[in-house]
């Protein structure tokens, strides 16, 4: 049971941190452009899902927080996941 509240507790943090970064839909924007925080935004929400699927939510085999492990590499470049 500590385990299933955990990681719905990690699930829903990623979800808020997610919703908070995207801002506004990218129907708001002048000409329906994507921007480079959209796609940074979109690669963390590939990285989540990436890290779900594989067993490895809400932490790293090493013990590191996925969700920043995600952030991290999606801000070296938007194509990370």
């Amino acid at each position: 049971m500590g385990k299933l509240v955990l990681a719905s507790a990690g699930f829903a943090a990623a979800a808020v941190a997610i919703v908070a970064l995207s801002g506004r839909s990218g129907d708001d924007r002048p000409g329906g452009r994507v921007t480079d925080h959209d796609a940074r935004v979109a690669c963390i929400g590939r990285g989540v899902a990436y890290f779900r699927e594989t067993g490895s939510w809400p932490r790293l085999g090493d013990g590191r927080d996925a969700f920043s492990v995600a952030e991290e590499r999606c801000a070296r470049t938007p194509t990370a996941f």
